[in-house]
């Protein structure tokens, strides 16, 4: 674990450090300035050849430690997850590792005799797939706070109350809820009652 401490606190220093890697010619057209990277290939390219006073090249030199390649910031790998099948896969897979990190940790503990003051951390970062949506994301975000498992992207940018008791299953991912709409199914006395509800909470619905 201190080698992955060191390594991550190498990326930090490294991405510092490290150039912006821009379009070629991009002072020249104004969809190169918003354009990301490519290779120049041309044959008298100058940015190709590394010429002075030229754009940088992407080379490997400016890659991460290979280790820890792809990781979140917090320290761990990054999954990406569809469905609430694979956050019960992550979930077995997290329990079978905590099982041999327990073991080993008895194992250590009955050499040394002293107790670990370090509250275990979640060896994965969730991340939902950018092609779910909004109402399969609100249950892939409560599902995996249940499970107490930390999701990069939690945001969901609208909900759609369908029902009162739906309002009341969504107050506890608020913090994660960009914008509230009413559904336009329901009755106007079910309107009325979501739209109290919400107030007496403080939530914004747009109608």
């Amino acid at each position: 674990m201190t080698d992955k401490n060191r390594l991550l606190r190498l990326r930090r220093s490294m991405k510092q450090k490290r150039p912006a890697f821009l379009h070629q010619e991009h002072w020249k057209l104004k969809r190169f300035k918003k354009a990301s990277w490519r290779k120049p290939r041309g044959k008298r390219s100058k940015m190709r050849a590394r010429e002075r006073a030229k754009p940088f090249s992407v080379t490997v030199g400016y890659r991460s430690p290979k280790l820890i390649r792809g990781w979140h910031p917090r320290g761990a790998p990054e999954i990406t997850v569809h469905t609430l099948q694979d956050i019960n896969r992550i979930q077995i897979e997290e329990s079978a590792e905590a099982a041999q990190l327990s073991e080993g940790k008895s194992k250590r503990k009955s050499q040394s005799g002293r107790k670990s003051k370090k509250k275990p951390q979640t060896p994965y970062v969730l991340r939902i797939s950018s092609g779910v949506g909004n109402r399969k994301k609100l249950d892939l975000v409560r599902a995996a706070r249940e499970k107490n498992l930390y999701v990069a992207n939690p945001k969901v940018r609208v909900a759609k109350i369908a029902s009162l008791e739906e309002l009341e299953s969504l107050l506890p991912l608020r913090d994660v809820i960009v914008s509230w709409h009413v559904s336009d199914k329901l009755t106007e006395d079910e309107r009325e009652d979501v739209l109290e509800r919400a107030e007496d909470e403080g939530i914004e619905v747009v109608e």
